[in-house]
């Protein structure tokens, strides 16, 4: 894992008193509130979690409202819409008027049948799209070419147009489960403009995977249906997929070579079938980790169904494998079958409804005969001699050339690897993460999701720098960003505080492209950071770990966390693609670094006696020189000497700018420029953002 170098408004009335679009009081029958209290589905829309955040206590909904149309009076400036939990029946040509700015319209559970196909017109910049639970009978027309998530589950909809999605290029999740949705109900070529990521279609009456599918699926759920069979070319067009769900369904035979198309596949479920085999073909799928076999009719294992003949031959471990409710004698599966798994802890045998048996968990009372002759044997007086042969056989072998394949057989838990020639793009899941109002529509979700997953990390990243984008541009792909380069997770409370301090001089370009790669990259890390360009990082939040981050290094793979250690420093960047990712020499320090306050403060900053531009680029010989002084003047030459002279401080769109003089170089006596204006001229310290906040917080102490 590498670097390379180079206002929101929402509007809720989904809760509150029980009246229409008039003010007036509504009375509501009992049939009515008992029919409400019924369609109130856990409707997990989006993943709230993640390892660094803490999820916010869950929050008692306030009653639905009882609105029976759209409302006249809404804002103009609203982003997002609120009318979930009512009795809507129909959304009229006019009902969204004027809401250019909408970002996300919430639907869900209200009984819209009629959609007029003008409605959604005037949302030009809708992203998401939540209508479920309606009595829909068809896909809404003309749906906003800017759509990104649209999930119409648990509606009444039979049949998909060849026309349905049209023009929806944008589109990457969709959620259509809980439909009367046959395969005859849909049309050719209904999915053709899509570039879908997320397509879920349980809960309907498939007997088949559905034809022509979007290609560049990553994940596909087919849970609950009717499937009774996978046929060789069901999956033949899905070459990057990650996860694929099937079951609970009535699948007998899985044709061999089915998954042999599926060469990415991390998770396979097939649970809850009617398999009397494990489906050919896994040993060759080299990134699968998690397989779900349980509840089915297998009666036997071989002992390569799962893991390759050949050591290395697989890239990373099964971290799970269920086969419990199977008419599967676990004692007489050979040990040897789960060679290429990470703990033993991960295979469940067993039957669901006395719990889950292991492989570390054999009874002794039912061993096969085999086995009692294998213990007996070992108390022979030729086992020691047998041994010591074999040890010597082993170690020839792996002295050979084998120590790859023996580190791979040893150890108990894999490290991922990366593959680095399959790169993702930077914004990539982004849309995974709730992107909406943390002050009303967290109590929402908290409320009701239940086994939140978190947003995935893609590792390796894609770097573009032949063209950066505006900041415009940047500013558009995150909306959640606050003026300043803040950010904070929508729907938890991150762990981490996290500050970047980017010393920044005439480098618009490379602070582009920064911007533009790192705010999704540290969103999908789930942390509360702010950007400074460049000091005063402590005095606006009370941040608990800085990073000096040099404006022309962009992170390759989202797994290197923007976290401190609280021990000791910490050198990011030790390994870039300048110096082949490998280390100039071994007292670099620069380029990204992560420290927390206490730790600049005890080592007094960084020297003040460099001057220059791009030391990294450049002057590498005159940084020798200065290590080499470093170790008799670190006292004297850091924090306790800096002066500085803070010119002006903006908030930016996408980071914090500030301008700083801090004097002439010693040695060049060189005047300082004119002052230009912020973004354009600032010569900074990074040192100068621990003193001065440091210095003020003293100040205040005392």
């Amino acid at each position: 894992m590498g670097f390379w170098k180079a206002s929101r408004h929402a509007v809720g009335v989904g809760g509150g008193g029980v009246r229409d679009d008039t003010g007036a009081r509504v009375e509501l029958s009992q049939l009515q509130l008992e029919e409400r209290s019924s369609r109130q589905p856990a409707d997990p829309l989006i993943d709230q979690s993640h390892p660094s955040c803490m999820v916010f206590g869950s929050k008692q909904i306030s009653p639905f409202q009882g609105l029976t149309i759209v409302p006249y009076d809404i804002p103009k400036d609203t982003r997002l819409l609120d009318l979930q939990n009512n009795y809507i029946t129909e959304l009229r040509e006019h009902d969204f008027k004027g809401l250019n700015n909408l970002y996300a319209l919430i639907l869900r559970n209200n009984m819209i049948a009629r959609v007029h196909p003008r409605a959604f017109l005037p949302l030009e910049r809708m992203q998401k799209l939540y209508f479920s639970h309606n009595y829909l009978t068809t896909v809404p027309k003309n749906l906003p070419a800017s759509l990104v998530e649209l999930r119409i589950h648990d509606n009444r909809i039979r049949k998909v147009t060849t026309d349905a999605f049209a023009g929806l290029h944008n589109m990457n999740c969709i959620e259509m489960g809980g439909n009367p949705l046959q395969n005859s109900g849909f049309e050719p070529g209904a999915f053709r403009d899509l570039r879908l990521s997320y397509l879920r279609i349980s809960e309907a009456k498939l007997t088949g995977v559905p034809k022509d599918l979007p290609y560049t699926l990553h994940e596909l759920h087919l849970d609950h249906n009717q499937i009774q069979a996978i046929e060789l070319e069901d999956l033949s067009s899905y070459t990057d997929l990650y996860r694929l769900g099937l079951g609970f369904n009535r699948i007998r035979n899985i044709e061999a070579g089915s998954l042999y198309y599926l060469p990415n596949l991390r998770e396979l479920h097939l649970d809850n079938n009617r398999l009397n085999k494990v489906p050919v073909g896994l040993p060759e799928m080299k990134y699968l980790q998690v397989v779900y076999l349980h509840s089915n009719n297998i009666s036997k294992v071989d002992v390569n169904d799962f893991c390759p003949r050949g050591f290395g031959m697989k890239k990373t471990f099964y971290n799970g494998i269920s086969l419990f409710s199977n008419p599967i004698k676990y004692w007489e599966v050979q040990p040897a079958t789960f060679r290429c798994v990470s703990s033993r802890h991960a295979i469940q045998f067993g039957r669901s409804t006395q719990g889950t048996l292991t492989r570390s968990e054999p009874d002794p009372t039912r061993l096969h005969p085999t086995a009692i002759k294998f213990w007996r044997g070992l108390d022979s007086p030729c086992t020691l001699s047998l041994l010591v042969v074999f040890q010597l056989a082993f170690v020839l072998y792996f002295s050979l050339g084998g120590f790859h394949g023996l580190a791979s057989f040893l150890a108990l838990s894999a490290q991922q690897e990366f593959d680095y020639s399959r790169a993702h793009d930077v914004y990539t899941n982004l849309s995974r993460l709730e992107e909406l109002s943390k002050y009303f529509y967290a109590e929402y979700l908290s409320a009701l999701f239940v086994n939140p997953r978190p947003p995935p990390k893609v590792g390796p990243v894609s770097v573009r720098l032949a063209s950066p984008r505006s900041m415009d541009e940047i500013w558009k792909r995150n909306p959640l960003v606050s003026p300043g380069g803040h950010y904070q997770p929508p729907n938890c409370e991150s762990r981490h505080l996290t500050a970047i301090i980017i010393p920044y001089r005439d480098r618009l370009s490379h602070l582009r492209s920064l911007l533009y790669h790192l705010h999704p990259f540290l969103q999908r890390q789930q942390l509360h950071y702010r950007i400074y360009v460049v000091h005063q990082a402590l005095k606006d939040e009370e941040w608990d770990c800085l990073f000096l981050h040099d404006v022309d290094l962009l992170p390759e793979n989202d797994h290197n966390t923007y976290t401190c250690n609280s021990q000791y420093p910490t050198h990011m960047s030790v390994a870039m693609d300048k110096f082949r990712y490998k280390l100039p020499y071994s007292q670099y320090f620069g380029g990204v670094s992560a420290l927390t306050p206490d730790q600049y403060l005890r080592m007094n900053g960084f020297p003040n006696r460099y001057w220059g531009w791009g030391g990294e680029d450049d002057d590498i010989a005159a940084r020798f020189d200065l290590l080499m002084k470093t170790r008799s003047s670190w006292r004297s030459d850091g924090l306790n000497t800096l002066t500085y002279t803070l010119l002006s401080k903006q908030l930016e769109r996408l980071y914090t700018n500030l301008s700083v003089n801090i004097g002439d170089d010693p040695v060049r006596k060189a005047p300082l420029p004119p002052a230009k204006p912020p973004g354009k001229n600032v010569d900074v310290a990074s040192a100068n953002a621990v003193r001065q906040a440091h210095h003020e917080s003293t100040n205040k102490t005392s």
